[in-house]
């Protein structure tokens, strides 16, 4: 059976590198720290990082602190692998998905989503656990596997999508707690990672989560409420902060141009107590539901979908209360 480094150890000269649509920290994170893998196996292999639709506002940081570099579109190219990072879902790459398929390059899969068939379909090799606390994470596995130590940069990209995706390791298991005291042996200092991580939020996310708490509209079960509402940017931020504020899940959405898309978010104690997965039991089904991609991890998660706001929230709603197995009251 294939596996991912037997790909890795070839030795190839040009390599693409890609996650998915407005990369967030890991999905940056992982990209560069399988660049420092590429080099360090092949110095001089020519190495593409590529994120549709830019990065994040967060992960733009980590990448000016990394000093590399993002395109958002597939350059021309005779790549001989094409690596993809932090992906659940075909669709996250845009356009970019039909330049990889066309490809006649070797794909690889590194994720920690569960693996979707969309992707199955895409990838050649997938190297992939959902246990796993960040892709980064899996890149310093890989790492391991190779027997190559993984030099000061890729360190501090590994740990930087470990950090980020672990919530700053207040969810992380005891593997990731492991990986973080590698990193930690090898000279990573913690404190300066979590200086990259922690900023003052740009006014215009600021603004998007006061809109956001103002806009929402508030239900309850027998043990947990839940929180919804309609925003038009920033949708992981909002439900953060509608967690933050008291919610046990919160849906923040809102229209796009070719309809609505939206993150889900839901405190660590719900997930624990009542075994929904955000990723596979509510934005994945909602997605089937309303014809969209959807996906992620117990506490947090992502869909987009051709249907209305309205609509999204109504089917939300469902799925939870067929989740919980109660209705819904709404209380504010």
């Amino acid at each position: 059976m294939e596996r991912v480094h037997d790909w890795v150890k070839k030795k190839p000269s040009r390599v693409l590198i890609i996650t998915h649509r407005n990369g967030d920290v890991d999905g940056v994170a992982s990209s560069i720290a399988a660049k420092r893998l590429i080099l360090r196996i092949n110095r001089k292999a020519k190495v593409h990082l590529v994120s549709p639709e830019g990065t994040s506002f967060q992960a733009k940081r980590v990448v000016d602190a990394l000093k590399e570099e993002f395109i958002d579109k597939i350059p021309e190219d005779g790549y001989e692998l094409i690596i993809i990072t932090d992906t659940g879902h075909s669709s996250l790459l845009k356009e970019e998905v039909e330049v990889i398929r066309s490809a006649k390059a070797k794909k690889v899969l590194i994720d920690h989503h569960p693996l979707d068939s969309s992707m199955k379909g895409l990838a050649d090799v997938a190297l992939v656990d959902e246990e796993a606390s960040s892709a980064s994470e899996m890149v310093l596995r890989l790492f391991k596997e190779l027997k190559i130590r993984p030099d000061k940069k890729a360190c501090n990209s590994i740990a930087l999508g470990i950090m980020s995706d672990s919530q700053f390791l207040t969810i992380a298991k005891g593997q990731t707690i492991i990986a973080m005291a590698e990193l930690v042996n090898y000279g990573v200092d913690v404190e300066k990672i979590r200086s990259i991580l922690r900023y003052r939020r740009d006014p215009s996310e600021q603004i998007a989560r006061i809109k956001g708490v103002l806009r929402s509209e508030f239900y309850r079960s027998q043990s947990w409420i839940i929180g919804c509402t309609e925003v038009g940017s920033y949708h992981a931020s909002v439900a953060r902060a509608l967690v933050e504020l008291g919610c046990d899940v919160a849906l923040a959405a809102g229209e796009i141009q070719d309809g609505t898309r939206g993150s889900i978010r839901s405190s660590q104690a719900f997930y624990l107590s009542s075994k929904i997965h955000l990723g596979n039991d509510v934005c994945k089904v909602l997605a089937e539901k309303l014809g969209g991609s959807g996906g992620g991890h117990p506490t947090a998660g992502a869909f987009n979908t051709a249907k209305s706001y309205d609509e999204v929230k109504k089917t939300f709603l469902r799925i939870v209360e067929d989740e919980l197995g109660e209705r819904l009251k709404k209380i504010v």
